[in-house]
């Protein structure tokens, strides 16, 4: 079965090379952005170092949250899935907020291509791809 998936998609691809490789361009481009200079333009504000002190806490075997972060709204908080996301990456990066923000620019391209498939599958491709532009390149997620 997952022969046969890979095979239709390197089937689909084959058959539409054009409208891949602009696909591919905007994966690529989009990744570069979110990632030049990260280091030297990263903004680190009070929510990111609040989630580095939990994940902290965490890598540290000293508390793993049931509740994640707190919103706007007074006793309201948004799941743990978030901080146990980061927490390898944090690891990794021996606490450094750097190689988080560029595993998150990973998972934005799974974003990408997910809202191409979706544009695609619902509309054409045409309408994937101007939908994976517009967020790829949109100012607010790089």
């Amino acid at each position: 079965m997952k022969i046969d998936f890979l095979k239709r998609i390197k089937k689909e691809i084959k058959t539409d090379r054009k409208t891949y490789f602009l696909l591919l361009l905007i994966l690529v481009f989009s990744f570069f952005f979110r990632v030049y200079r990260v280091g030297d333009l990263l903004g680190f504000y009070y929510d990111q170092g609040r989630d580095a002190l939990k994940i902290l806490e965490m890598i540290k075997f000293q508390d793993f949250p049931a509740i994640g972060p707190t919103t706007g709204i007074e006793g309201l908080f948004l799941g743990p899935f978030w901080f146990y996301l980061l927490a390898p990456f944090y690891f990794l990066g021996n606490g450094n907020p750097v190689v988080a923000a560029i595993a998150i620019s990973f998972f934005d391209l799974g974003a990408i291509i997910m809202l191409f498939l979706i544009g695609r599958e619902f509309f054409s491709k045409r309408v994937g791809l101007l939908a994976s532009f517009f967020w790829g390149f949109s100012y607010y997620f790089i």
